[in-house]
This record gives structure tokens, sequence and C-alpha cells, in this order.
């Protein structure tokens, strides 16, 4: 009878990790598409061709000090982070691609905010993640603006 017992505590086991692992797999956050290292010279070819949005993940402190040129600001930290998202979600899925950075390799902000862009409903295939970020942006002498009026003008409603 105790040998019963102890294989019907077994199987129990067996099938509520069964039940947990089938559910949470439904729940589970979509994954970065990106996995290999995208130079600042092919972001900058991107940046030229046009149809693409590049969103900086920074706080608006350092997004107003200087961010690329035609970058939006969903800052990682804010607490309007969602509500941004929320108000460009459209926009940025009628670009070829959404160009997503922050400082550089040492910040993960642009990571971060690139898989809650994905959990909103950024096509995967349009997203890649800059690692090198600004700073490496900057370094090259590529195009930079302190203009906020389209920033203004997305968020502000």
């Amino acid at each position: 009878m105790g040998e019963l017992r102890n294989y019907l505590k077994i199987v129990g086991i067996i099938f509520i990790f069964a039940l947990f692992t089938y559910f949470t797999s439904f729940a589970e956050k979509k994954n970065l598409p990106q996995k290999k290292k995208i130079s600042v010279d092919y972001i900058y070819k991107i940046y030229k061709q046009g149809n693409c949005f590049f969103v900086d993940a920074r706080s608006f402190e350092e997004y107003a000090k200087g961010h690329i040129e035609g970058a939006i600001n969903i800052p990682f930290h804010s607490e309007k982070k969602d509500d941004y998202i929320v108000k460009a979600i459209d926009i940025l899925n009628g670009a070829k691609y959404v160009v997503v950075y922050c400082d550089g390799s040492e910040c993960g902000l642009s990571k971060m905010l690139a898989k809650d862009l994905l959990n909103a409903g950024l096509k995967k295939e349009k997203l890649i993640i800059f690692t090198e970020g600004f700073d490496a942006w900057q370094k090259k002498n590529y195009p930079i603006s302190k203009d906020l009026s389209f920033q203004k003008a997305l968020f502000s409603q």
C-alpha cells in the first residue's frame, strides 16, 4: 500500500509539472530575434535608405542633449513608457526597420525596450538592436540632433 501511495505522489507531481510547463509556454515572452552584433556603419546605411525609425531608450534628458537625427525617445525607465509604446507601435510597424539603441554595449536598455516593443506587437522581422549605440554613432560624426518637435508632437496628445 505504501508503494502505491508513493507511486501516485510521483505521478501527481509529474502531472502538475507537465501542466505548469504547458501553460507557461503560452505566456512566454517573445525572444529577441537578433543574435549577431550589427556595426555602426551598417546602421548608418539603413539610416540613409530611409523608411526606418530609430528609437532611443535612454532618458529624456540624455535624448534632449543629443540623439540620432529623426529618432524618437521611449525612455525605458519612464513611468510613461507603456503609454509611449502604445502611441508609437502603429507608426513603428509602418516602417521597414525599427532600430532601438541606447548609449552602447554596456547599456542594456535597448534590449529591454526591444522586448517590450515585441510584446506590444512590433513585428519581429522589423527589429534591429543597435548595441554599439549612440556613443559609436557620435564617434563616427553621423547626423545628430537636439530637435524635440517630432517627439513632442507624437507624445503630447
